[in-house]
């Protein structure tokens, strides 16, 4: 771990600044991010606007939900879902061979090297947006400190994620479209999951548990649902196993794809 961290930080190091050699680039890239978020409450407000809007959940709570999943999001491109497009990129090149020379596992020191610094102002604007509609839906500070603590297991769902989308690269190299199915399952997440049917209910808690990421904590905290955090941190534990035990697999079957 500690060998993981340090490989981490000078990669989130050197990322950083090659992105400063280009400050304006970098500086509007990152002012673009964050009133990207603003569409966050707006696409809220216009819903309960022109709706009741989701049923059992009131506006601010609505936006607890979905801000809180942005701020995970955002985390999640920061730090763990670099795995997928930095195997695509490897990949597609020839460079991945030289990560399978590295003296750690693979996949551990492909993470470590993939940090993706341009969402970072989304992480400011979502966490001022889900601050404000945590006071606004009438959270407890002791509740509040207790939702940000669950996010490191959202993380482990989009680790999962990542993690799953990079093995299918390393298997069939060409795979451009997991980009649409990682922005499927987010925006899976800022929802709701009672407004899918039960069936898709258990899909999305277990099989594939983007539920976990904000739905759980959030419907626990404000009531609308019932204590299973717990449960999501099992669920949210064996996905990233289950992805880590594919991709091992789908390693046996890499052949370099030359450049």
């Amino acid at each position: 771990m500690k060998r993981y961290l340090a490989i981490n930080t000078l990669s989130f190091s050197r990322e950083l600044s090659s992105r400063l050699a280009y400050r304006v680039d970098f500086s509007m890239s990152v002012v673009a991010m964050t009133f990207l978020q603003i569409t966050v409450p707006l696409a809220i407000l216009i819903l309960y606007g022109a709706s009741e809007g989701f049923a059992g959940w009131n506006v601010y709570q609505a936006l607890l939900l979905t801000s809180y999943a942005a701020l995970v999001h955002a985390l999640g491109h920061v730090f763990v879902l670099g795995v997928m497009w930095g195997t695509i990129h490897r990949v597609r090149d020839g460079r991945f061979d030289l990560f399978l020379l590295a003296p750690m596992h693979p996949l551990a020191y492909l993470i470590a090297r993939s940090p993706d610094i341009e969402d970072i102002g989304k992480i400011a604007s979502s966490l001022a947006i889900t601050l404000y509609a945590a006071l606004k839906a009438h959270i407890t500070l002791g509740q509040a400190a207790l939702l940000m603590l669950y996010i490191p297991i959202g993380l482990l769902v989009f680790a999962g994620i990542g993690i799953l989308m990079s093995a299918i690269t390393i298997k069939f190299i060409s795979t451009w479209r997991v980009y649409e199915v990682l922005g499927l399952l987010e925006n899976i997440s800022k929802y709701p999951l009672t407004i899918f049917p039960v069936a898709l209910q258990v899909v999305f808690l277990v099989l594939i548990p983007v539920g976990v990421i904000s739905y759980l904590p959030v419907s626990t905290f404000i009531g609308t649902g019932i204590s299973l955090l717990v449960l999501g941190a099992v669920f949210a534990g064996l996905f990233v196993t289950l992805s880590i035990y594919v991709w091992n697999r789908a390693l046996r079957s890499y052949m370099s794809a030359g450049g």
